[in-house]
C-alpha cells in the first residue's frame, strides 16, 4: 500500500512538475513547470537546456531552449531571452528581461522594451524593427515598404551610451543619438510657446556708464575683415557646431542695444547740428 502510495505520489508530482496543457499540436521538448495553450507552439528543444516557468500562448509561437520565466503571445513570435515578453505577430525578445509588443518588431538585448509596427519579409524577423540598445525603450509605428531608420519615441538609458554620459537618461524624436543632450529632436518641431527658464548674463550691462562701445567705424572694419558682425559667430562655425537659442537671443540683443546708443548719440549730434544751422540761417 505504501509503495502504491509513493508511486502515485511521484507520478502527480511528475504531472504538476510538466504543467503542460496542450490545445493542439503544442510540444514540450526539455520543458519543466511551462504551459501552451493553442496551436503548434513550442516549448524547449531537444537536446538544448531546459525551460522552467514559461508559457506560450496563441499559434505558432516558440519558448527558445534554455529561456526560463517567459511568456510569448499571438502568432509566430518568439521568445530567446530570460524573462522576457513577446506579444503580437513575428514579434521577437531575444534580450533577457525585454519585452517586444506589435507586428515586426525585436528587442534584441537585455532590457529593451520596443512597441510597434516594423516592415515584413519573407524571412521572420529580417526587417523587424529592432531595439538594440540596453535598457531602453523605442516606439515606432511604420506602414511604408521602408524600415524605419530610427525610432518616433526613444527614451534612452541613464550612464554612458554612444560616446556620452547621462545622468538622468534622455529623450530622442527621430534619434537616438541626443548628443549629449536631456532632449533632441531629429527635424523640424512646433509650439506655441517656448521659455528658457534662466540666463546668467542677459546683456543689459550694455546700458552701463563704463561700457566700452565699439565706435561705428570700427565695426566697418571689423566687417570688411571678418563678413560677421563682432561677437556673432560666423556662417562655418554655425554650420558646424550649431547655436544655443538663448546664447544667440543674448547676442542679438546686444547687437540691438549698441545700435539703440549709437542711434541716440547720433540724435542729440543732429538737433545740435539743426541749432547750428538754424543759428546761422539768422545772420
Amino acid at each position: 500500500m505504501k509503495t502504491s502510495l509513493f508511486i502515485i505520489f511521484y507520478f502527480a508530482l511528475f504531472i504538476c512538475a510538466k504543467s503542460q496543457i496542450n490545445y493542439s499540436n503544442n510540444t514540450f521538448d526539455n520543458a519543466s513547470f511551462s504551459s501552451a495553450f493553442g496551436f503548434n507552439n513550442k516549448t524547449g528543444a531537444f537536446g538544448g537546456s531546459y525551460v522552467y516557468y514559461s508559457l506560450a500562448s496563441g499559434a505558432s509561437n516558440r519558448v527558445v531552449t534554455g529561456v526560463n520565466s517567459s511568456q510569448v503571445f499571438g502568432d509566430n513570435s518568439t521568445v530567446l531571452g530570460y524573462a522576457s515578453l513577446s506579444a503580437g505577430s513575428f514579434t521577437l525578445a531575444s534580450g533577457n528581461t525585454s519585452f517586444s509588443l506589435g507586428q515586426w518588431v525585436t528587442a534584441s538585448t537585455n532590457n529593451s522594451v520596443v512597441i510597434g509596427t516594423g516592415r515584413w519579409a519573407s524571412t521572420a524577423f529580417a526587417n523587424n524593427f529592432n531595439n538594440n540598445i540596453a535598457n531602453s525603450l523605442m516606439v515606432s509605428f511604420n506602414n511604408t515598404t521602408t524600415a524605419p531608420s530610427a525610432p518616433s519615441l526613444f527614451v534612452g538609458p541613464i550612464g554612458t551610451y554612444n560616446g556620452y554620459t547621462y545622468s538622468k537618461g534622455c529623450v530622442g524624436i527621430g534619434t537616438t543619438n541626443t548628443k549629449g543632450y536631456l532632449f533632441a529632436v531629429n527635424g523640424n518641431m512646433v509650439a506655441t510657446r517656448l521659455k528658457v527658464a534662466t540666463y546668467a548674463s542677459w546683456p543689459d550691462y550694455v546700458f552701463k556708464e563704463n561700457y566700452p562701445l565699439l565706435p561705428l567705424t570700427q565695426v566697418e572694419e571689423f566687417i570688411n575683415k571678418h563678413h560677421h558682425l563682432p561677437g556673432i559667430d560666423n556662417a562655418a562655425f554655425i554650420d558646424s557646431n550649431g547655436y544655443d537659442i538663448a546664447d544667440m537671443d543674448a547676442k542679438i540683443l546686444k547687437q540691438v542695444e549698441e545700435i539703440y546708443i549709437h542711434l541716440i548719440e547720433l540724435q542729440k549730434k543732429n538737433v545740435l547740428l539743426r541749432e547750428k544751422i538754424t543759428a546761422l540761417e539768422k545772420y
